[in-house]
């Protein structure tokens, strides 16, 4: 990214120096040393935070300001998620839970596994997100969290028979 002035110059679009003279789009073809003639300054730009974590305003400089958000309300929303996925991935198999309560159908030990680890995925993991104490450390945990829960290769298991 280019600065002139501190104004971002976009490479491929012409633009204009505080005297009035008109730069060509094509100015991203000069060599570094014109670039710095035209008072130009190269800037590297920052990796952008992760918006899901901070509140982020773009600076003129190609930094950012990153907000954090508040920790207990992100580990509140990633809990409820948690537990949104945990229904979600044990609904297929609720009606062999129904049919043991109903008519006392036994449940597959597979099923009954699964079953289990889920809970017990979803239950760690909200442990694990309570525990957090900074916003680096959820989006650590956050970053980890599938590969926690328990492989749903037991699909043909879990259809209801015909």
């Amino acid at each position: 990214m280019w600065l002139y002035n501190g104004r971002r110059i976009t490479e491929g679009v012409a633009w204009s120096d505080d005297y009035g003279i008109q730069h060509p789009a094509n100015w991203g073809l000069w060599s570094e040393a014109e670039k710095v003639e035209k008072g130009l300054v190269h800037v590297v730009q920052q990796q952008r935070p992760d918006e899901r974590f901070y509140y982020i305003a773009d600076n003129a400089d190609g930094t950012f300001t990153a907000i954090p958000k508040d920790l207990q309300n992100l580990v509140s929303s990633y809990i409820f998620a948690c537990k949104a996925f945990c229904n979600t991935i044990l609904k297929d198999s609720d009606w062999q839970v129904i049919a043991f309560l109903e008519r006392s159908r036994p449940i597959p030990a597979k099923i009954s596994e699964y079953r289990r680890a889920v809970v017990k995925a979803c239950n760690d993991l909200e442990t694990m997100y309570n525990a957090c104490t900074t916003i680096e450390e959820l989006v650590v945990l956050v970053d980890k969290a599938n590969s926690m829960w328990p492989s749903t290769d037991i699909e043909k298991d879990v259809a209801v028979p015909e």
